[in-house]
């Protein structure tokens, strides 16, 4: 998560009890650790890695994924013309 954290470091945590409310928090102190990504199960109890599992490729690559987009900027002109 460290490649969505701003410049002091920190992402936004947006809890479920208080949306309305971020929290700003360095990300080794957010997500799996505290659940935010758990799921109940029908049966009960509660999944704690799916959903984790599901975003881990995707943020895996994101910084060099932003790396390469800001190496190519698009021109506003170009973005006019489609």
């Amino acid at each position: 998560m460290e490649g969505f954290a701003d410049d002091r470091g920190r992402v936004q945590v947006y809890r479920a009890e208080a949306p309305e409310a971020p929290l700003p928090k360095e990300p080794r102190a957010t997500g799996y650790e505290n659940y935010y990504y758990s799921q109940k199960l029908p049966g009960g109890g509660q999944e704690n890695h799916r959903f984790e599992d599901l975003w881990n490729p995707i943020e895996t690559v994101w910084p060099e994924t932003v790396r390469a987009l800001q190496a190519y900027p698009v021109q506003t002109s170009e973005i006019d013309q489609r």
